[in-house]
């Protein structure tokens, strides 16, 4: 079975993200206004001044540093390690240098952050109601040349979004240190989507790949998109590139769909964790500009009503509910698990990158989960009953369930959505079952609370 999306969904989504809100203060010759935090919005108001839902990954201008995964000492790309004094206004001050200023800035969240309020040199940029998900916030309108200062003044559940978590609380403390700071040009890749199948017969496999490209200039601009594919033993096996005219202040989408043979023995699996290294590559006026990094696992997941597939070959199920918030001792986790009969974790909550990447290493499937687990109140869908049964907070369960699905669509080894954690049931959780069967039809949707009701798929072997 081959997975499709919508090119003009890819468009629309990565527009809203090509103009920036306002001019940069530099160009302005004059700092950006101080002001206070404001006060947070209410509950029902979804997270503010986060950039579009896209694929997690990293952006890098040197084709040495992607190849080896080397963040330190990069150019473009800075951990934002902030500090407190009583634990809920937490800062630190950044220094931007000119180059910085002609660039696409963005501040990520990479989870487990909490709730929050984001400011830039005292001016508000986000508003984060997900203690799990992940963010990016564009700040170049709030930047200065020269020294900046990054604030997040974390806030109580019961300002925040409580009612849509009921996690256990963060323990007390000082630093926040799962923030960093990277730029990306202003002609850059937004986004991708990529998959890789065998035809009928298993001997050959093809690349299906979709990369969006933005372009924050005035006027059209000519790029040329290209990746490379090394196979799980090092061998470069192909290589590509295709010319494209950018719109100014728009996006196009440039789409590969590239042959490869020899892949039969690699076909990804629990038991044969087989990737390939991929990178893609942008370049500009003469030059390659950027390098994306990403893994690709060969064979597509498939569900038929009863029974999960990979590659067409049926999975059974065995997974186990597990969360790893640090990544010291994962490994060692994940091998004790399989060593145990498990073949799939499932998630508790949204987890870090490089969870998902260790995870997808070591062979072990994932069922990922959003970030949502209300107060089930016994089942009670009356006015005062479970949020889950709540229309007004409808639009912060499709948020979080969108987030989750655009985040995690690449990775090779998840094989299902799960909507929440126990959490009642009712007309949000309804809502979010039917827009993640839309937006992934190839994977089966779970929701352990459903109790029988209609809005969780069942898995054949699923323990």
């Amino acid at each position: 079975m081959k997975r499709f999306f919508s090119t003009t969904a890819l468009f629309l989504w990565a527009f809203t993200s090509v103009l920036p809100t306002s001019t940069p203060a530099s160009a302005q010759g004059r700092a950006p206004r101080q002001a206070p935090i404001l006060t947070p919005y209410p509950n029902t108001i979804r997270n503010e001044g986060r950039a579009p839902y896209r694929a997690e990954f990293i952006s890098y201008d040197v084709r040495a540093e992607a190849d080896a995964g080397m963040l330190k000492g990069s150019k473009y790309h800075r951990p934002l390690p902030l500090k407190s004094t009583d634990g809920t206004l937490f800062e630190t001050t950044v220094e931007i240098p000119g180059l910085w200023l002609d660039r696409d800035v963005y501040i990520r969240d990479t989870g487990r952050t909490g709730r929050y309020l984001l400011s830039v040199n005292g001016r508000r940029v986000g508003y984060n109601t997900d203690s799990y998900g992940t963010n990016d916030y564009h700040i170049t309108p709030y930047l200065t040349e020269g020294t900046n200062t990054v604030s997040i003044q974390t806030l109580a559940p019961s300002s925040a979004g409580g009612d849509m978590e009921r996690f256990e609380a963060a323990p007390s403390r000082r630093t926040i240190d799962n923030l960093f700071i990277f730029s990306q040009p202003r002609l850059r890749i937004h986004d991708y989507t990529i998959s890789g199948h065998h035809d009928d017969e298993y001997k050959d496999a093809v690349i299906d790949l979709a990369v969006v490209v933005v372009n924050d200039h005035n006027m059209p601009e000519s790029v040329r998109v290209g990746f490379d594919v090394f196979d799980p033993a090092g061998n470069l096996k192909e290589y590509a590139f295709k010319e494209a005219v950018i719109p100014g202040r728009g996006c196009d989408t440039v789409r590969f769909y590239n042959k490869l043979t020899g892949t039969q023995r690699f076909q990804y699996s629990a038991e044969n964790p087989a990737l390939y290294r991929i990178v893609l590559s942008l370049r500009h006026g003469g030059r390659n500009t950027e390098y994306i990094p990403l893994r690709l696992g060969f064979g597509l997941t498939a569900w038929d009503g009863r029974q999960v597939t990979r590659g067409g070959t049926p999975i059974e199920v065995r997974s186990v509910e597990a969360d790893f918030p640090v990544q010291r001792g994962a490994v060692e986790r994940l091998r004790a698990f399989k060593r145990q009969g498990y073949n799939t974790i499932a998630v508790t909550r949204p987890q870090q990158k490089w969870f998902y990447d260790t995870a997808a290493a070591e062979g072990l499937y994932v069922i990922d989960r959003a970030a949502v687990e209300c107060d089930p109140r016994d089942g009670d869908r009356g006015p005062d009953g479970t949020v889950a049964n709540d229309p007004s907070y409808l639009d912060r369960f499709l948020d979080r369930q969108t987030a989750m699905y655009h985040r995690g669509r690449n990775y090779p080894n998840i094989i299902g959505w799960s909507i929440a954690s126990e959490s009642g049931n009712g007309y949000n959780l309804y809502k979010s079952y039917q827009l993640l069967r839309q937006l992934d039809p190839t994977r089966p949707v779970i929701y352990i609370g459903a109790n029988g009701e209609w809005n969780s798929d069942s898995i054949m072997n699923h323990e």
